[in-house]
């Protein structure tokens, strides 16, 4: 959120309106009008609840299984699959489908997407992500890259937008995977042994 504040301060005091419980900055660049969204990290992570950690294997090949991550309205708990939270079972919680829902309807008012997301694999990720999510509303899909929060990074960006880099995903996506099979393993050996439940 604050990334998008800025980004959109850039171009003089935008206009703020919600969409559900989303913010969108709405701003000119004189070339374009902007409507900005901070998607806050991940919007969908691997289920624990199917498969072998969220990985099915079907005819000899791999299926991640991914949901939408939630949010807990009173601890504040990330988790995926449940209808309620696992730390306090509370059943209030913030889901990241209001946020591509609340995009979607943007998508569906604007002629381009550009998506912003962090310039490394887990930004290309999260980037991925949204372009599925948006996409079945609006074509016009592209990959802005900057190193920089500075409106020179950003116009520079808008003028060297690129496709979604495929090979990066790919590795964000064998890298969680195997987080999940390694990382989760070997910690239930690791909690068994030393007898630490939390």
């Amino acid at each position: 959120p604050t990334k998008a504040r800025t980004i959109s301060r850039f171009f003089g005091k935008p206009y703020k309106r919600k969409i559900g419980n989303v913010t969108v900055f709405e701003v000119s660049t004189g070339e374009f009008i902007l409507n900005i969204v901070a998607s806050m990290g991940h919007i969908y992570d691997l289920v624990i609840n199917e498969g072998f950690h969220g990985v099915k294997v079907e005819d000899g090949n791999f299926v991640p299984i991914y949901d939408f991550i939630k949010k807990c309205k009173k601890c504040g708990e990330q988790f995926i699959g449940l209808e309620f939270c696992p730390k306090c079972r509370s059943q209030e919680f913030y889901s990241k489908s209001e946020l591509v829902e609340a995009m979607r309807k943007i998508a569906l008012e604007v002629n381009s997407i550009f998506i912003a997301t962090d310039p490394d694999i887990e930004g290309e990720k999260i980037a991925y992500d949204v372009y599925c999510s948006l996409y079945p509303m609006n074509h016009k899909v592209e990959r802005l890259e900057f190193h920089e929060i500075t409106k020179k990074a950003f116009l520079q960006a808008i003028k060297n937008r690129r496709e979604i880099n495929l090979r990066m995903v790919e590795a964000q996506l064998v890298r969680r995977i195997e987080d999940r099979w390694i990382g989760f393993e070997l910690s239930q050996k690791l909690w068994r042994r030393f007898q630490n439940y939390r």
